[in-house]
């Protein structure tokens, strides 16, 4: 029987947890936090549910999930939006719904430029695609870029897209290709031609009856009755390492209360972690101890800061959410959480969640809760003309370490961080935060899972199974 340490009880870390202990092994999961679901928690106010996200669950995985809350688990059917130009318009963009929104004089340009952008466009060499910038302008033309992605990414990244490396839009390749307006425009002149059907935009996904959250709790109590450990308010505080093996880790319990765990060449220590909160814990025994800590200095994530509003209205949109590209909104995305349920009728009430991205000491966190407050109902004024007297309630609630920051030159960095823990195999990391990935969504993850359960099974080296360093794996 194996022994495995895992930090962290979000859904990456709980999911692992669930395999192996399926698979016999010994498991404890370390949270620093009171409950277990990590950036998949739900908030409950006045019958609403408030996920940090929203967070919703593809059909990949529907079966596993069924089997954790049976009948809870919905299937719906859901859209989303792009909130431009005052208008509300379907996402994936489709030419007949910007028609219908922009208008002729302001949509047609945008689909002539992009459909004329791939006829003439060659194959480009993705070695000439230097930032996000360039690929957004390869994949949709210049206009597109100018319109919903050139202000929209320095919302989620904090930086300009010219200072963005171009794996913010590799890694959703798959999500964008949905937006390829020249393929839709050619798909809709068909459709209308020969009297064909249009079957909207809409997404077919699986949302809990009791939010997000109900899942990884789900899996927690799996896991227990496997017997399995879940410590909650308990940090893995240091994570000691000689001769390329993990030989205890330090756990601080609620308190302060400090406890070493020796671990044996039987045991192995999963993290899902920020990955530059894992290197601040690694110890040696020689001097490397603070030039380890040191190469993750240049990984940054971006925060979310999120306002929670009850309104005295009755649905705002019919999206499950909205993004938001253009400067004047200082939000990324307004979630409108009744979408998500199947009887969203609550005596001419509903909710939405905005999220501003931030960073520590910027200008947005600078502002302080009241002054950002005023900005995102300016914003919410503007598009859904709402006024101060719609709103009942409004809490909100700062998330870090929400999403990884591409910047040009972190892939360089993150190397580094890869080939150190290349060298142990009794050390992994994983998970949207422990592998410092952006696009991490439910069904990534349990890809990941999949794929790390493989390995742990297999008994081979890293070396043996990955080959090389690779800062683009599922695991390190």
């Amino acid at each position: 029987m194996k022994k495995y340490l895992i930090i962290g009880a979000g859904l990456s870390g709980l999911r692992i947890g669930q395999l192996l202990a399926l698979d016999g092994n010994k498991v404890d999961i370390f949270e620093m936090e009171d409950e277990v679901g990590g950036l998949m928690k739900t908030r409950e106010k006045e019958g609403f549910l408030f996920d940090i996200g929203p967070h919703i669950f593809f059909k990949d995985y529907a079966e596993e999930y069924k089997k954790l809350i049976s009948n809870d688990l919905h299937n719906i059917r859901v859209l989303y939006g792009v909130g431009f130009s005052n208008k509300d318009i379907i996402s994936p963009i489709r030419p007949v719904n910007l028609l219908k929104n922009l208008g002729i004089r302001k949509s047609l340009p945008l689909v002539a430029d992009v459909m004329l952008h791939k006829m003439s466009k060659s194959n480009e060499n993705a070695e000439t695609l230097n930032n996000a910038e360039d690929w957004v302008i390869s994949n949709f033309g210049k206009k597109v870029y100018e319109c919903f992605f050139k202000d929209y990414i320095p919302k989620v990244m904090g930086l300009q897209a010219s200072k963005v490396t171009e794996d913010w839009g590799t890694e959703r390749h798959k999500f964008y290709k949905e937006h390829n307006l020249s393929q839709k425009s050619s798909k809709f002149l068909l459709n209308f031609i020969f009297n064909k059907e249009n079957k909207g935009g809409y997404l077919d996904v699986y949302y809990p009856e009791n939010g997000a959250q109900q899942v990884p709790v789900a899996i927690c109590e799996e896991i227990k009755k496997l017997g399995g450990k879940i410590h909650l308010k308990t940090k893995v505080d240091r994570i000691e390492i000689a001769d390329s093996k993990v030989t205890g880790i330090v756990i601080q319990k609620e308190g302060g209360i400090e406890e070493k765990i020796n671990t044996g060449n039987d045991t192995v220590v999963i993290n899902t972690m920020p990955i530059t909160n894992l290197f601040s814990s690694i110890m040696t025994p020689d001097a490397n101890s603070d030039a380890i800590k040191g190469i993750s200095s240049n990984l940054k994530y971006r925060n979310l800061w999120l306002f929670n509003f009850i309104l005295k209205r009755d649905k705002l949109k019919n999206k499950a959410q909205i993004y938001f590209p253009e400067k004047k909104y200082i939000f990324k995305r307004v979630y409108e959480p009744n979408n998500l349920l199947n009887d969203p009728v609550r005596n001419g009430k509903t909710a939405i969640c905005v999220e501003v991205c931030y960073n520590e000491g910027d200008e947005v966190e600078s502002m302080g809760e009241e002054a950002l407050y005023s900005r995102v109902m300016e914003g919410l004024k503007d598009f859904y003309s709402i006024s101060d007297e719609d709103v009942l309630d409004m809490w909100s609630m700062r998330v870090p370490y929400s999403y990884s920051i591409y910047n040009l030159g972190y892939k360089e960095v993150l190397l580094k961080m890869v080939e150190y823990l290349f060298e142990i195999d009794s050390l992994i990391s994983f998970g949207r935060q422990g592998s410092f990935k952006y696009n991490h969504m439910t069904n990534r993850v349990m890809d990941s899972c999949n794929s790390l359960q493989k390995f742990l099974k297999s008994g081979s080296a890293k070396k043996n199974f990955l080959t090389s360093p690779d800062c683009k794996s599922d695991f390190f």
